[in-house]
């Protein structure tokens, strides 16, 4: 009777280790796979993030003035140059706008278009502030990405539009 009962007391330890077996696998494999998902949700956030910083423009000139409040500036009232204060000063839109986006994409990596009816690269102002199909031309020959993005304008109650092309390649 002794020798039945140590071999049912040796199959119910085997069935016991091998089920502990089975679950420690199963905890691995699932382990890598949520190291897997993981790694790609990081990778989902860091490009969403690189979109979301193009297209919201959050960026802020080295005076403190978001570069989508100068950019309505301009459009609403095709200055260059906005006088915000005593404190601040005078501000040249453009130039800001070039310095800002050079720190961002390197010199000559960008193109600016607003509403269509101004395109601004590193090299400045291209073509008058007036209506056209098209007024930026893409980068010839390179491979870019174009982004569009919305901005207020101060002088409508309305919102413009930009699109920025960056080369990628």
């Amino acid at each position: 009777m002794k020798k039945a009962q140590s071999s049912e007391f040796i199959g119910v330890v085997l069935l016991v280790v091998v089920l502990v077996i089975i679950l420690l696998f199963s905890k691995i494999r699932s382990a890598g796979t949520n190291v897997e998902k993981t790694k790609e949700s990081i990778d989902d956030f860091n490009k969403i993030y690189v979109a979301t910083s193009v297209t919201k423009f959050p960026y802020i000139t080295e005076k403190g003035i978001p570069l989508n409040e100068l950019i309505g500036v301009y459009i609403c009232y095709t200055i260059t140059n906005a006088d915000y204060g005593r404190n601040i000063g005078s501000i040249d839109i453009i130039d800001s706008i070039i310095k800002q986006l050079d720190r961002i994409y390197e010199k000559n990596n960008w193109k600016l278009e607003l509403n269509s009816i101004a395109c601004i690269t590193s090299t400045g102002l291209e073509g008058p502030p007036v209506s056209s199909e098209k007024t930026c031309s893409p980068f010839p020959g390179k491979e870019y990405t174009m982004y569009t993005f919305m901005f207020p304008l101060p002088c409508k109650i309305n919102t413009g539009i930009g699109k920025i092309y960056i080369t990628t390649g």
